[in-house]
């Protein structure tokens, strides 16, 4: 139970709405020290220009950590920048998303000249009041809550919006200029710190893939920068009858790759070889075609394949389906079961993508996998599953696997007998062993820093509010 004065009322009546107004005493109004000006949509019927241009257009997209990617924004051609040029952002103003990813929110920086128009699912704020900082304005919209202030003012259709005059409505807190500066330097170290050991994390988990291609002694062949070279080539017939018809199958990159894997020295086999079984999934039932003796698993999509670690299963986007007792015993996940991605992948990622169930996982609950996985079990006297893990995404991470797919509507295809049949390189068991802990060694610290990344910031945001709440009173 909380109390308001009737003068804070602003027509809306839900309590909700309130509550979050009252965790700090001195609050102010956005509208209070700013205008705002929302930006604009391209014309209907006009595109980005293919060609650079001096200018561009900054989407929500280019909002990241407080900062505007203005090297990824898209070009605009001179005529399309002269129609929009009311729209332009302006250095040092203060831009925040108001669709889609509502509440992104970014100083403007451009010493350059380049010009920048700003998409309509953003705003910036103009007309700052001299007692408000810029960068304290970024990050006062970030703190938590005010963020709760934006999603319950946001409309929540199938993309939520932020309306103008309910962002002006925004309560924030207002302390001296000295205050402000100093909580933009507690966050302005964190994200600092926070990029720094980011960096470090994905050096680091590159690092995995130039480790595997040495310890495996795959040398792989530099590209010569010819890219219509590489696309036009030519093939004896007789390598192509009775075979595919795929350009990519006898491109000179996939030629070169395959080279290179059979010119190490470690013994050579098929991958199906390795085998004790593979396995196709199946997506099971909804709750509501279900019957008693149907049991419900976390059933594992694509969607949960981690493209930088392994298996993302700790979200709240998984789902659960429903199996009978004979399909499920099939395709019931086991420990060091290997999973690969055959159907799905997108314009610039390639399917085939490849996780692993450890122990762990598989300990704790039942998990199946969809039509569009596929199951490998490995042959544990043949090879270490982590090491053929390691392997196969190493694959997949060099381009050789994208010449195993088709693709049709947009989804692509993995061709398992293809995939298959690849080339498996077999060093020692115990040298398999050294490779897998080396590279889950190099996962687990790349790791660590992103923890430390993620820390560094939930720290900086709890001490500005702690700022904030003991000048309470003080403003």
């Amino acid at each position: 139970m909380f109390l308001v004065d009737w003068g804070v009322v602003t027509g809306r009546l839900d309590p909700s709405y309130y509550l979050d107004r009252q965790e700090a005493r001195e609050l102010v109004k956005l509208g209070q020290l700013v205008g705002i000006r929302g930006g604009k949509r391209i014309p209907k019927g006009l595109s980005f220009s293919a060609e650079p241009t001096k200018y561009r257009y900054v989407r929500v997209e280019n909002i990241r950590d407080f900062e505007v990617d203005k090297e990824n924004a898209n070009y605009l051609s001179p005529a399309l920048f002269e129609q929009l040029k009311r729209y332009e952002l302006r250095n040092g103003e203060v831009v925040i998303s108001i669709a889609g990813t509502v509440g992104r929110t970014a100083v403007f920086h451009n010493d350059s000249d380049e010009r920048f128009i700003l998409t309509e699912n953003c705003a910036k704020f103009v007309g700052l009041s001299p007692n408000l900082d810029a960068a304290y304005l970024k990050y006062v919209l970030s703190l938590g809550f005010v963020k709760r202030q934006i999603e319950k003012s946001s409309i929540q259709t199938t993309i939520p919006k932020l309306g103008l005059s309910r962002l002006l409505d925004l309560a924030v807190p207002c302390p001296p200029l000295e205050i402000q500066k100093h909580a933009v330097g507690v966050l302005d170290h964190a994200y600092t710190l926070k990029k720094q050991k980011e960096q470090e994390a994905s050096s680091l988990l590159d690092d995995i893939s130039r480790y595997l291609l040495e310890a495996l002694e795959i040398a792989l062949p530099s590209q010569n920068g010819d890219i219509r070279g590489e696309r036009r080539f030519f093939v004896r017939s007789v390598e192509v009858l009775g075979g595919r018809f795929d350009p990519r199958q006898y491109s000179q990159k996939y030629q070169r790759i395959s080279a290179a894997i059979e010119r190490s020295p470690f013994a050579k086999i098929r991958l199906r070889e390795a085998l004790a079984a593979d396995t196709a999934g199946s997506w099971g039932f909804d709750k509501t075609e279900s019957r008693p003796d149907y049991t419900a698993c976390l059933t594992i999509r694509a969607t949960e394949f981690d493209n930088r670690y392994n298996l993302n299963l700790d979200n709240s986007r998984v789902k659960y389906r429903w199996y009978p007792p004979q399909m499920l015993d099939r395709i019931t996940l086991r420990g060091n079961d290997i999973l690969v991605e055959k159907s799905g992948g997108s314009d610039d990622q390639p399917v085939g993508r490849v996780a692993l169930i450890t122990e762990e996982m598989a300990a704790r609950q039942t998990l199946s996998y969809s039509n569009f996985i596929h199951k490998l079990t490995i042959r544990p006297e043949m090879a270490l599953p982590a090491y053929v893990f390691e392997y196969l995404r190493l694959m997949h991470h060099i381009g050789f696997t994208e010449v195993m797919q088709t693709q049709t509507n947009g989804i692509r295809n993995l061709m398992m007998d293809e995939y298959l049949r690849q080339t498996l390189l077999l060093p020692s068991l115990e040298k398999q062993r050294a490779m897998a802990d080396k590279t889950n060694d190099m996962r687990q610290k790349a790791k660590a820093l992103e923890r430390q990344a993620s820390d560094a910031v939930c720290d900086a945001r709890a001490e500005v509010e702690r700022i904030l709440s003991a000048n309470d009173g003080q403003g």
